[in-house]
């Protein structure tokens, strides 16, 4: 089994840029793990890997065109449910769907989908209010102000 998703983003994102990883390598471990490990943890409230392996299909197919458009290019990636996505339902911590007008892209998912990243799943709001929130905030802290700055940049 391979570890890449245990690597650090900087790492991966070069080595996705460089050829020496693949897209798809990485959304088929995440898939692999998330069958090994998903059903005990409940973190996703919506699955879809066939999105995902599309989503990396698009990222490949960039990279091989030489086209860079981003950081989190084939990056696997989740998004909590408060942030609409097109093709998902979206709860917004509520355990009523919120009407179809509200599920379009605002500005972090679209500059996910700007950056070709490669979207598995929706994590329920529930799911952040777990103790990992407070260690993923203070350990992974700058990381994720860095590429929310990187995500939120004008194209």
């Amino acid at each position: 089994m391979s570890e890449a998703l245990l690597r650090p983003l900087e790492e991966l994102a070069a080595d996705l840029a460089g050829g020496r990883i693949r897209a798809r390598q990485l959304a088929e471990e995440a898939i692999a793990n998330h069958e090994r490990h998903g059903g005990g943890l409940l973190a996703y409230s919506q699955w879809a890997p066939a999105h995902a392996l599309q989503c990396a299909a698009a990222a490949d197919a960039a990279f091989a065109a030489g086209s860079c458009a981003g950081p989190l290019q084939g990056i696997p990636v989740s998004i909590k449910d408060l942030f609409a996505h097109p093709g998902f339902a979206t709860f917004a911590g509520s355990p009523r769907r919120l009407p179809p007008k509200f599920e379009i892209d605002g500005p972090v998912v679209a500059g996910l989908r700007r950056q070709l990243a490669v979207a598995f799943s929706t994590r329920p709001s529930w799911y952040s209010r777990m103790p990992l929130r407070r260690y993923a905030s203070e350990k992974l802290g700058s990381i994720c102000r860095a590429i929310c700055s990187e995500i939120l940049a004008p194209p």
